[in-house]
């Protein structure tokens, strides 16, 4: 039975920051475990709970680290073998004399069934879902014993595609991938099956916490808010939605909405039937006489937050069951409508009623152990995307819907995010028991995350519209079949879930998707990837990537981007020796992206020259070089592709949205990620930090096929909601020395959030007759007068890297001062121009200002901060400095020997 109290269409939501549930009675089973595998020839007596089968197996000795060189697939015997985790437990006469009692499962991974003292209680199917069983009648005052039991992902997923009625592709990964099949067919991430960034490993364990519940009346399952302003917009009114269970008795009592700090307070009685769930809706009335601040993304406000708890008071007992939120106000729409002369739709979002250019980047799970992945791991990862000017990231859906704290930190630091259902790259099976799985996995999720302010949109899944459309996994021979599958689980079971649970946010069957035009024909669209609708995920490995013209000019591009390796030292560590050589086995069994290391070197090629050298003792040298390579080349790609559609605000294309693929790593290997395994910043970091700026100029020289003269252009664009004006200064200065040849001005007066072209002139007239394309560069720098700090610079190279003579320079680290324990400031001197400055503090976690500049004056500052306290000694002796210039001598000056 439901007892529901109907209100008014919501269109603005209230939502939530930090949930914490609390009720009187909760025995926790989290910690100390023993598991066995199935032939129990292997048994760990201190295995943690949250965990892993393979971080018990890590800490009991039995494997090393499991990134070590070729350690996935050496490893795989644990995927293969069934693990069962045991323990005991005592309870008391007290506890078990409450009407209910419950084992609460946050989260099992994946496939399991569940015992308490020899006696089956229930199963699991399922890793995204939250598991409560009965287990009243199967307790003993005294001594109870629990096991549960995993059963293999890899021999179910298997087992369930044999019994399928049909194949379900792709059956497998590429050879390449070193991974495992038929992961369509098991509810768990489904990069835990590899992926071509990251390892195959099918992980089995408790890896949510676990307990015993207990209660006489009811308790708090769920909460969920909506806000709306009412007639005339003089008062806010909050729509609580509180999800009961009672015991197996009827109740009484009274549920309690509370905004705290404010005298709003409102009681309902209720009245339960036993061992049903309830919905009961509250509504609390915020008057004009106290005011609301609203919640902005990064960049463009405040993200204030408030408070609400709920509480349930039954009259027949001193129990208590209540939920606090943290809150933040905010409107999301996102508009798809005609664009007056084009062919097309728009796609933005708008938030509090303001257009929003979504600038960021894509999230995979951050380790292939979720244990590993602690609060302190993710609020450095994402003050990372912060720090980089990002306002929004897309969380993945071949990941995990994160932790909790994961979108609490988003909702502190205005990380808008764009969620995905745990859906990507495949067709799926839609037989009654896997849509009722995944029905009731979507019910959970989305009442779990559906009070967050950061969470700005649902997405059905990534890439299958795609898939579909364009044949991938050859299903156009039977393409009625799996669009009829299609359109059921995500159309016909996906989207009334989320309405019904949520209904306040937008939702996107696919991505990319057309939106609306590919609902219009039938939700398959002919061409997912048009850029005239929807967003678009765009990569070619093939063509120029520092050729602007290159990119589309789509209205949202929600996933791009290049490969590069990880620094040295990082890779380093998972290796040995005899594998620093770019084509060795293990960087080959590294390299999970078909030709992707043939891919990264020709790009290289096109604009610089690859170090070589016939001296064996230089091969480690060549090696490092090698991958410093790769990063230059990933940061100067995906810096002209970030811009182009920065550009494209202003333009035709109407772009508003650039989320390159991908802010994290899983593991030391080659990706498309800005952020090293551990959270190292790579060079692309660095540049995001520019080219995602509130303010950027971008200049791009273009070649008019009429004429064949070549025009240098520049786009100023500004993501401020206040308008500017400044001065655009440009400067024409040489390879060889410091001098600047000439200089320009340009006044520029720029709307709020808007992009305008600001200076257009011929090339070669700028370039006058004392430079040609290959001596000289240009500098540009924009200066307000409100904020000299908010000027920003680009430069403008006319030619290849390799066909400038770059001079032979003394590039150091002449004076290094300490701010504090954790900052510290670095004067650089340099004798010549230096490209691509690579300062590093090796074997210190933090990060500086700036790194892979352009350095063309004699003295420069830069400062550090340490993600740990440092002294000023040790910090000094770790620092390294190089340059373009110092790969093509192959040599690196460390700070140190200087």
């Amino acid at each position: 039975m439901w007892l529901t109290f109907l209100f008014s269409t919501v269109t603005v939501i209230f939502v939530a920051f930090h949930c914490k549930f609390c009720h009187a009675n909760f025995f926790s089973l989290n910690g100390r475990w023993t598991i066995k595998n199935e032939n129990r020839s292997i048994t760990v007596q201190d295995a943690s709970v949250p965990g892993s089968v393979h971080s018990a197996l890590i800490t009991a000795g039995i494997l090393g680290d499991p990134y070590y060189r070729f350690n996935d697939v050496v490893y795989r015997w644990v995927a293969y073998d069934n693990w069962t985790y045991y323990r005991e437990f005592n309870m008391s006469y007290e506890f078990l004399q409450k009407r209910s009692v419950n084992l609460v499962c946050d989260g099992l991974d994946t496939v399991a069934i569940i015992r308490i003292n020899g006696q089956v209680v229930g199963s699991s199917s399922n890793m995204f879902r939250k598991y409560i069983f009965n287990i009243k009648s199967f307790l003993m005052t005294g001594s109870n014993k629990i096991e549960i039991a995993f059963e293999s992902a890899v021999k179910y997923a298997s087992a369930k595609s044999s019994q399928h009625a049909y194949s379900v592709p792709p059956d497998c990964p590429p050879p390449m991938q070193h991974g495992e099949c038929h992961v369509n067919f098991i509810r768990k991430a489904q990069s835990s099956f590899s992926w071509d960034w990251g390892p195959a490993y099918a992980t089995q364990g408790i890896w949510k916490s676990i307990g015993l519940e207990a209660y006489d009346s009811a308790v708090i399952r769920d909460v969920t808010i909506r806000t709306h302003k009412g007639k005339g917009g003089t008062a806010w009114y909050v729509d609580v939605t509180t999800f009961l269970q009672t015991s197996q008795s009827s109740q009484n009592g009274t549920v309690i909405v509370q905004f705290f700090g404010y005298p709003i307070v409102v009681e309902n009685r209720v009245y339960l039937h036993p061992s049903t769930e309830h919905r009961l809706k509250t509504t609390l009335k915020i008057s004009n006489a106290y005011p609301i601040k609203r919640w902005w993304p990064n960049g463009m406000g405040e993200q204030v937050l408030y408070t609400v708890r709920v509480s349930y008071v039954p009259d027949s007992s001193s129990e208590r069951s209540f939920k606090t939120l943290r809150l933040g106000f905010r409107t999301v729409e996102l508009v798809q409508e005609p664009i007056p002369d084009q062919e097309g739709l728009s796609f933005y979002f708008k938030i509090n009623g303001e257009p929003v250019f979504m600038k960021g980047s894509n999230w995979i799970p951050a380790d292939s152990f979720q244990e590993r992945v602690t609060q302190p791991v993710v609020e450095n990862l994402l003050q990372s995307a912060v720090s980089a000017n990002m306002n929004v990231i897309r969380v993945w859906g071949g990941g995990v819907y994160e932790h909790d704290f994961f979108y609490e930190l988003a909702d502190k630091l205005g990380i808008m995010i764009w969620q995905d259902l745990m859906f990507t790259c495949a067709m799926y099976p839609t037989d009654r028991e896997f849509l009722t799985n995944v029905q009731k996995e979507v019910t959970y999720q989305v009442r779990r995350l559906q009070h967050h302010a950061a969470v700005i949109v649902w997405s059905g899944n990534n890439e299958n519209e795609a898939a579909l459309a364009q044949n991938w996994y050859s299903t156009k021979s039977n393409y009625s079949l799996y669009r009829n599958d299609y359109v059921l689980l995500y159309v016909n079971i996906t989207i009334p879930v989320v309405a019904e649970e949520d209904g306040s946010r937008p939702f996107i069957v696919s991505s990319p998707s057309n939106g609306k035009e590919s609902e219009k024909e039938g939700w398959v669209a002919k061409n997912p990837a048009d850029p005239k609708y929807g967003d678009v995920h765009f990569y070619n490995y093939l063509d120029d990537s520092w050729d602007w013209r290159l990119y589309p000019q789509a209205r949202f591009v929600s996933e791009y981007g290049y490969q590069s390796w990880p620094s040295f030292e990082t890779l380093k560590n998972v290796s040995r020796k005899e594998d620093w050589n770019y084509f060795s086995s293990f960087m080959q069994h590294r390299q999970h992206h078909p030709l992707g290391s043939l891919e990264m070197l020709f790009q290289i090629i096109r604009h610089l020259d690859l170090p070589q050298s016939d001296d064996d003792t230089k091969s480690e040298q060549i090696f490092k070089d090698t991958l410093y390579l790769t990063q230059i080349n990933q940061a100067v790609s995906v810096k002209i592709e970030t811009e182009s559609y920065r550009r494209g605000r202003g333009m035709d294309s109407h772009t508003m949205g650039a989320l390159y693929w991908q802010l994290n790593d899983i593991w030391q290997g080659p990706s498309w990620s800005s952020l090293e395994y551990g959270g190292k910043w790579k060079m692309l970091h660095y540049f995001a930090a520019h080219f995602f700026a509130p303010v950027i100029i971008s200049p791009y020289e273009e070649t008019y096929s009429n004429s064949s003269a070549n025009w240098i252009h520049v786009v100023a664009v500004s993501d401020l909601r206040k308008p500017i004006a400044g001065t655009l200064l440009i400067e024409l200065r040489r390879w060889d020395s410091f001098k600047v040849v000439s200089k320009l001005t340009s006044k520029v007066i720029l709307k709020a959030s808007s992009a305008k072209k600001v200076f257009s002139a011929n090339t070669e007239t700028l370039l006058g007759e004392s430079c040609k394309r290959c001596d000289c560069f240009f500098n540009f720098q924009l200066v307000t007068l409100t904020d000299l700090n908010l000027g920003t610079k680009n430069q403008l190279v006319l030619s290849n890297y390799k066909d400038i003579n770059l001079q032979t320079i003394n590039l150091q680290v002449s004076k290094v001062t300490a701010v504090s324990n954790d900052t510290f400031t670095l004067q650089l001197t340099s004798s010549g121009v230096a490209v691509f400055v690579w300062l590093e503090a090796k074997g210190i976690r933090g990060r500086f200002s700036d790194n892979g500049f352009f350095m063309y004056v004699p003295m420069c500052k830069v400062e550090f901060f340490a993600w740990e306290l440092v002294t000023l000694d040790h910090f000094t002796l770790s620092l390294s400095v190089k340059s373009l210039s110092d790969v093509y001598q192959n040599s690196e000056r460390a700070f140190a020997q200087q």
